[in-house]
């Protein structure tokens, strides 16, 4: 399990495709840069935007910090960009963005079940749910 955690990391995932793996360089380079993504990533699979207020309470990071990410992500039609009700822009992982995270996904999984950890983790659910057996009196 390490060793897929350590490619993942590592961006060690082969794809054809140069926008991918842009995506996969920057969320690599830095911690923000990776929660940033996770972030917007989850926001659109919640069907809700984020404000650039809210990004920078979840990452802790600063205000200008944010902004750069959205001007790293914007023209490369990573980010679907609104605005709310309030007139207030609002952020959410684009569908180009999500396609290539259920790329990674299926890849990981794949490499889970290549590896035998899928087995491997089932079998400690098991043992883990098995009843308590009473111990004997002596």
């Amino acid at each position: 399990q390490l060793s897929i955690e350590i490619k993942a990391e590592e961006g060690g995932r082969v794809v054809s495709d140069p926008d991918e793996r842009f995506m996969i360089d920057y969320c690599i380079s830095t911690i923000n840069r990776r929660r940033f993504v996770a972030y917007i990533q989850r926001a659109s699979y919640e069907n809700r935007a984020l404000t650039s207020q809210e990004l920078v309470k979840l990452l802790r990071c600063s205000r200008r910090a944010v902004t750069t990410m959205i001007e790293e992500l914007g023209p490369v039609d990573m980010l679907e960009i609104s605005t709310n009700n309030k007139g207030i822009k609002t952020y959410k992982a684009s569908d180009k963005l999500m396609n290539y995270h259920m790329n990674y996904t299926k890849w990981l999984f794949r490499s889970v079940v290549n590896t035998g950890n899928r087995n491997t983790a089932t079998a400690i659910l098991e043992l883990e749910n098995l009843p308590a057996t009473p111990t004997p009196n002596v």
